[in-house]
């Protein structure tokens, strides 16, 4: 039987190879010349992207929601408000912290600026445009990486891989997007050509290799903590929209600082992330715990239940068999003795013992027995027979609430 692992990797890497060559013709051929941003986005590769995912869907066909797209708004909301939260609470502590330094060096920061990416290549469009075009492009671009990183990519492995081992598979695969970017200012000149320019190349470079991969690995727990892609995908979008965007000084900002902030945002929010995961890892832990809990006391209780019915069966049995016994006890021995005695009191009663010789009581008493032993036996066998009904009718009603 074939490795199941021989055939989801192939799989994987093949759609991933499209969605890379559609990246790298947008960034090498679509995108202006005189475009500097080190952080900027795509928007032409991601929805080549897209598409490449959904007919890798129909292939396998699976409904996209099998890769965590679920449109229930109720979903979408909740992972909105907790991708919110993941994404803006370190983003203020390092502006709070990076206000701070730039105060006590006597920098010029009370002033916060809002200047997107895109703004330097955007021919001379508003703030207001600029912002839109960037927000529509970042939201195209996130959901083309989450939908196929931690959507298809994550959840094709997963089924044949340990998730620490798929969650590694899609977070080294992620890294390679940005480099492309990066390779791109090279090869235009953009950083120069310098020695220190070098340098700064290889910092970025390093930079790109760890930021990618933590939030790779990051996102990856949090895709599998929310059970859709939507906590990841905003969690995702805000920190790319306002992490190179949002700044805090007027002068002052190098490229080495735009580094250290996003590093250090990032860990904070791994940080947050890893404690959820763990925190509702152990929830679901013992959520399943006690459902296997659960289960083990109902079978215990039906065990119980059943040796209970058997046992009053096992009684109803004997019962019967005492109320036959009886019964044959009664029809061999005891009439004989019951009409002997009801005979006798009647005769009593009705001529009195010394008005007759022993004859004429022998001759009554035959007569009596004659008429009156069909009649007793009969009235006697009616009731035990009654008795013994009502018992077993009344096992039946108790085993019949037993099972119910």
């Amino acid at each position: 039987m074939a490795n199941p692992k021989s055939k989801v990797l192939p799989q994987i890497f093949n759609v991933y190879l499209f969605v890379l060559v559609a990246h790298c013709i947008d960034v090498f051929a679509l995108k202006l010349r005189g475009d500097s941003t080190i952080f900027g986005t795509n928007l032409y590769g991601h929805v080549i992207g897209i598409i490449c995912i959904f007919v890798a869907c129909l292939i396998k066909k699976k409904d996209v929601r099998a890769y965590g797209v679920d449109l229930r708004p109720k979903r979408i909301f909740k992972g909105l408000y907790r991708g919110a939260i993941f994404s803006l609470v370190p983003i203020a502590i390092v502006a709070g912290l990076f206000a701070l330094i730039y105060a006590a060096l006597g920098f010029e920061w009370a002033k916060v600026q809002f200047i997107p990416p895109n703004l330097n290549y955007s021919n001379g469009a508003s703030i207001p445009k600029a912002t839109f075009i960037y927000a529509v492009t970042i939201a195209v671009s996130v959901f083309m990486k989450e939908l196929f990183f931690r959507g298809y990519a994550l959840r094709s492995a997963r089924p044949v891989y340990q998730f620490f081992d798929a969650n590694l598979i899609q977070a080294i695969l992620y890294i390679p997007l940005p480099l492309v970017n990066h390779a791109r200012n090279v090869v235009f000149n953009t950083y120069g050509y310098a020695f220190e320019r070098i340098t700064f190349m290889i910092a970025i470079a390093a930079f790109y290799v760890i930021h990618e991969f933590m939030t790779g690995i990051k996102w990856g727990l949090l895709a599998r903590v929310s059970g859709d892609i939507w906590l990841v995908f905003f969690d995702h979008y805000i920190y790319n929209f306002l992490a190179f965007s949002l700044f805090f000084s007027q002068s002052k900002i190098t490229n080495w600082q735009t580094m250290i902030k996003l590093m250090l945002v990032q860990i904070i929010s791994f940080v947050m992330v890893w404690i959820y995961y763990k925190k509702k890892m152990a929830e679901r832990e013992k959520y399943k715990l006690q459902k296997e809990l659960a289960e083990i006391e109902y079978r215990q209780k039906r065990e119980r239940g059943v040796e209970a019915i058997d046992g009053m069966k096992e009684q109803n049995d004997i019962n019967a068999k005492s109320n036959e016994k009886l019964l044959d006890d009664f029809s061999k021995g005891s009439v004989q003795q019951k009409i002997d005695e009801f005979s006798h009191t009647n005769l009593h009663m009705h001529h009195g013992s010394s008005s007759f010789s022993d004859d004429a009581k022998d001759d009554n008493l035959v007569d009596l027995k004659d008429i009156n032993i069909n009649d007793f036996y009969r009235e006697y066998a009616k009731e035990v027979e009654k008795r013994t009904q009502s018992s077993k009718e009344s096992v039946s009603q108790i085993l019949d609430d037993s099972e119910s």
